[in-house]
């Protein structure tokens, strides 16, 4: 019979004077977390003692004087007498290039300088000699300023709305790391994506994702019931697998807590998945090939040198091999491309050697290889459209199923067909019979695979029916759609008579508009027309609000990641992880420009008052 394990309890937090510091850990229900030290308590075994033990330690102890201690610093940026009005537009210009520093990507480092330079070259000005912003106090701006203000924008902006979350993992070196992205709509700014959370986990069980999601929410003072999606990848972790099945997934997790919560598996990495599932059908596995082609030209320009030797010889323009990225299948099809156009050369430059890789030596010697290659790329053509439309920042869930059904007919459509791109037919024909039966027979199975796959993982049925009618395609929406929907999102409101009132007095609006004023704006903005100062509309507005806060993919966080690469480089090693979620939050929370936060610095006195104090060091 296994022993009871203690858990942590709420009313663990509201013994302030005893437990001073301890809030819930995100390792999980047995574990408490220590603010002060920044460690994590085992309760397993001994509960609430585990702390008292903790609190007790000589780490502890001195972590509480040094705490302690460095309030008491505020005295020390206490100014003697009122800032004037220079102090305040010096405030404005150390802000604004705190802000420039993060958006342009610059390093901290080089604030060190920037201070006494922008003295020298611009002597006679009052506002540089008063500039003084090396690398700590910038930093300070970013994270104890822009911050803050960033949060506190975007949710006022959020309010009550619905809005979805998305989130992924990387590793970052040695460290994983998860985002948590925040999408809703708002009839007076439309749909806005935001950064709401960036943490490093040691691992990636369902129990810890939720446990991220849910403590995020909460510091935010965020309702769960305004939860109207998880958007993650296909990964069993998050969904439990293609049926959305079990409950040892984040997606079961998370709505034990809500109850209407609506499943979006990135379409786009369904997508991915599928070109790769269906390529391991192929005669010959072409990305084992276009890796090896890769590392064999890569850091060696004497065989760089060579090609371009051939590449004169045989009348072709020389241009490098773009690089393949595994995790993203898909970018396989450029390099394919110019694979294609430097094939003879290519060709001629393996042939050529002493001791070429065998598996290039065969590669080339074969008359299908070519075939294999046109075909491919050909079919990865057809991926990168819906990709495109996919990773747009502006695309709205209504247009999901028409992408994913487009290019399930275009495939369609070519399998039935027995189209395999015009090239490849015509190579199909330079092969015997028997030869080409085999090839054709290997992409037809391309075809098929491809279909399955989507088919087995896009779960449509796990989406919102009746959802077309927020694109406003027509100047009139039908009420027996809009119900449908409600139906689905929120029953009580589908029985509501104001709902079919309020259909009646849209239709009667968009009766009145110019058919040419109305086809000219998208329906983000024709929506934000209807609803912006007026509150007529108030069962429409949440309907059209869930369904614009859904995320089309996980492009949105795709993009975090590129930003964190961006960031923290080889070369900028040093920055802390607290550091590194700050910028971002400031890059994609803030989407101003440099002048705008210039202007929007020098008309709020709070901002400037912060920078101008001690209370940016967080004080």
């Amino acid at each position: 019979m296994s022993e009871r394990k203690n858990v942590f309890r709420d009313d663990y937090q509201d013994y302030e004077r005893e437990f001073k510091g301890i809030k819930r850990s995100l390792k999980g229900e047995c574990f408490a977390h220590c603010n002060i030290c920044n460690c994590d308590i085992n309760l397993e075994a001994i509960g609430k003692t585990a702390i008292s033990t903790h609190t007790d330690t000589e780490k502890h102890k001195k972590c509480v004087i040094m705490i302690n201690s460095s309030q008491s610093m505020n005295n020390f940026f206490t100014s003697r007498s009122a800032p004037t009005t220079t102090d305040y537009k010096a405030a404005a210009a150390e802000g604004t290039w705190a802000f420039h520093t993060v958006k342009h990507q610059q390093s901290f480092l080089t604030n060190d300088c920037t201070s006494r330079l922008f003295k020298a070259i611009f002597p006679d000005s009052n506002i540089a000699k008063k500039f003084a912003s090396a690398r700590t106090k910038t930093t300070s701006i970013v994270t104890g300023v822009f911050v803050p203000y960033a949060q506190k924008m975007f949710l006022s902006e959020l309010g009550v709305q619905p809005f979805s979350i998305s989130v992924d993992a990387s590793n970052h070196n040695e460290v994983k790391l998860f985002p948590l992205v925040i999408r809703f709509f708002n009839a007076k700014v439309g749909v806005r994506v935001r950064l709401l959370d960036l943490r490093s986990m040691p691992g990636e069980t369902s129990a810890q994702i939720t446990n991220f999601i849910l403590s995020s929410i909460q510091e935010n003072g965020l309702d769960m019931k305004q939860l109207s999606s998880f958007s993650a990848d296909i990964a069993p972790v998050n969904f439990g697998g293609s049926q959305h099945s079990g409950k040892n997934n984040v997606f079961s997790r998370l709505k034990e807590q809500t109850l209407h919560l609506i499943p979006v598996g990135c379409p786009a990495h369904i997508l991915h998945n599928a070109a790769e599932k269906g390529s391991e059908r192929l005669t010959l596995d072409i990305e084992t090939i276009v890796l090896k082609i890769g590392s064999h030209f890569k850091s060696q320009t004497g065989r760089a040198m060579r090609l371009k030797h051939f590449c004169e010889e045989l009348d072709s323009n020389y241009s490098t091999l773009p690089t393949h990225t595994p995790t993203r299948w898909t970018t396989l099809d450029a390099v394919l491309e110019r694979m294609i156009d430097l094939w003879e050369p290519l060709k001629a430059h393996f042939l050529s050697l002493k001791h070429p890789p065998r598996i290039l030596e065969d590669f080339f010697k074969s008359e299908e290889s070519l075939i294999i290659v046109s075909f491919l790329h050909s079919a990865l053509l057809l991926f990168n459209k819906p990709l495109l439309l996919l990773q747009k920042s502006n695309a709205l869930f209504p247009e999901l199923a028409e992408i994913i059904e487009s290019f399930k007919i275009k495939i369609l459509q070519r399998q039935c067909s027995g189209f395999f791109g015009a090239t490849t037919d015509e190579l199909l024909r330079t092969v015997d019979e028997e030869h080409a039966k085999v090839l054709k027979a290997s992409f037809q199975e391309f075809y098929t695979i491809t279909l399955e796959y989507i088919n087995k993982w896009y779960r449509f049925e796990k989406h919102p029916m009746h959802i077309n009618w927020t694109l406003l395609k027509d100047q009139a929406i039908e009420y027996e759609e809009v119900k449908g929907l409600a139906k689905q999102v929120d029953p009580l409101m589908a029985m509501k008579d104001e709902l079919f009132d309020e259909v009646s007095a849209v239709n009667a609006l968009l009766k009145k508009i110019p058919d040419d004023v109305f086809r000219k704006d998208e329906p983000e903005a024709k929506w934000m027309k209807i609803f912006a100062g007026n509150d007529s509309f108030p069962l429409l507005y949440k309907l059209v609000s869930i369904i614009f806060s859904l995320p089309v993919s996980n492009a949105c966080v795709e993009r975090v990641f590129s930003l964190v690469s961006a960031q923290w480089t080889k070369e900028r090693n040093r920055l802390s992880e607290m550091t590194v979620k700050s910028q971002l939050q400031v890059k994609v929370n803030l989407d101003l420009s440099c002048r705008e936060i210039h202007e929007a610095l020098s008309n709020n006195k709070e901002l400037l008052e912060q920078i101008v104090s001690g209370k940016k060091y967080g004080m």
